[in-house]
């Protein structure tokens, strides 16, 4: 944003001067220092990801009638320094608490809204079966369309108040571009239909590709709109309830061209991060196939799954050159990553997949190079992420282990999850194994206690409350 941009805002604010003061969110005081400490952090290592929010300068002013936001923007800061862990833990809590009566409330305001959407990116600690992202998207989106964002240059009849700055209009109409990424993508990695649908003004903002517009709002904007059309078109009733016709594989071949064309105009301006959606997507697409056309051919492999395999394989290697901006990253990608490993695991315990020529060394060492990824995602004990890693590592293990025994048919017992069958397949593949072991165990003379003892609590884990509501293409 442009130092005039940043003297408006001030404008507006009434030039409200907090950068001496101690700032208090509920029951914690987080000193100045520490408050400057934390803005420099979050707007070096995460405000990239999701420029929506002004400059640091003014920061302070244009979070100071909104203690949710700024209390988030913190939070987020403090996820990578173990040095403030208390205060992060304390911060969860008010975080939670101001969450709760924002959502209670009948207005908001963009301040709010973009708290929501940060939460999406990275949310709080949660227990299994407890992910609120698909909760707070809803509520973002319904706030979005309340704001009249849906309707840009048109705030006057939504608000109360409207801002008569220019650089707000920008700022809403970034927010906005935001929440529908993230709207399909939070959608898409639970199976589900999004709740955003691409407007007349998504639509001009596409077209217009205004200077104002970040470069990867831009290019996640474009991948989402084809993200969007994939979900509507091959989500359908029409398409999930029989064998694929010749017609959805045009719709496929012709989403997938869509998909190689936007790689090939606009790669060249894609981040890392730009790059490991594309793919995601791309990854979602051949999932979707894929599945269909198991239905179909269960007894021999379904030619996406090759497809399918290079595509992980070339994610899981872009997430690797991101190198130390990996850990800050936003847990939808690293979500979109966990989805690769799992096909590939997947695709380990697949019978046929000796006939699709598949190099095994590149397969194993790219699912360890997957692996190797997740261990420092956590940030708080017992998450998500650590129960992933745990989890997904003796899959992969007993994988090996059971290679060649009884191995199925059928590439994904899941197929009606749209992005999210391979996570779910993944959960019921686990199971299988898992109780396979515990068997060969049960049978043995000389049994591990310690390691019986673990296998017991991953078979009484509920697979689909961690697979289930967190994690997909």
């Amino acid at each position: 944003m442009s130092p005039r941009s940043c003297l408006r805002i001030n404008e507006e604010t009434e030039r409200i001067d907090l950068s001496s003061m101690d700032k208090t969110v509920g029951s914690v005081c987080i000193p100045q220092a520490v408050v400057q400490t934390l803005l420099n952090e979050y707007y070096a290592n995460y405000h990239m990801f999701l420029p929506i929010l002004p400059g640091q300068a003014v920061f302070s002013a244009y979070t100071h009638s909104s203690d949710l936001l700024f209390s988030v923007v913190m939070l987020t800061a403090l996820r990578r320094l173990s040095k403030h862990y208390d205060l992060y833990l304390s911060l969860v809590d008010v975080v939670r608490s101001l969450l709760a009566n924002h959502l209670l409330s009948a207005s908001g305001t963009i301040q709010t809204m973009q708290a929501l959407l940060l939460l999406c990116h990275w949310p709080l600690p949660f227990d299994r079966n407890e992910d609120p992202s698909h909760a707070l998207i809803a509520q973002a989106t319904h706030l979005g369309l309340r704001l009249g964002l849906h309707r840009p240059g048109h705030g006057r009849e939504f608000l109360a108040h409207p801002s008569p700055v220019e650089d707000m209009e920008h700022i809403r109409q970034m927010t906005w571009v935001a929440c529908f990424i993230s709207n399909i993508s939070v959608s898409a990695q639970l199976g589900l239909p999004a709740t955003v649908q691409l407007d007349d003004g998504l639509l001009e903002i596409l077209a217009s590709k205004g200077p104002w517009l970040r470069e990867t709002l831009l290019c996640q904007l474009q991948i989402a709109s084809v993200a969007s059309r994939i979900s509507s078109a091959l989500g359908s009733h029409k398409w999930t309830t029989g064998c694929p016709t010749h017609e959805y594989n045009l719709m496929v071949r012709h989403f997938e061209t869509d998909l190689r064309v936007l790689e090939i105009q606009c790669a060249a301006s894609w981040s890392l991060a730009d790059h490991i959606v594309y793919l995601g997507t791309q990854l979602m697409l051949y999932i979707i196939a894929l599945s269909a056309d198991e239905g179909k051919q269960a007894s021999s492999p379904s030619s996406w799954v090759a497809f399918g395999y290079s595509t992980a394989i070339c994610l899981i290697q872009k997430a690797s050159s991101m190198e130390s901006k990996w850990l800050f990253a936003p847990v939808r990608l690293h979500k979109i990553v966990l989805n690769a490993v799992c096909f590939l695991v997947l695709l380990k315990r697949f019978r046929y997949w000796e006939s699709l020529d598949f190099d095994l060394l590149l397969l194993s060492s790219t699912i360890n190079q997957g692996l190797g990824l997740l261990p420092g995602l956590s940030v708080t004990p017992g998450d998500f992420m650590s129960r992933a890693l745990s989890l997904l590592d003796q899959f992969s293990q007993l994988t090996d282990k059971f290679q060649s025994r009884d191995m199925p048919n059928e590439f994904l017992p899941v197929k009606f999850r749209m992005g999210a069958n391979v996570a779910l397949s993944t959960a019921v593949r686990a199971r299988e194994l898992i109780q396979k072991q515990r068997d060969h165990q049960g049978c043995s003379d000389m049994v591990d206690l310690g390691a019986m003892q673990d296998i017991d609590q991953l078979l009484d884990l509920d697979w689909s409350e961690l697979f289930g509501t967190g994690f997909g293409a």
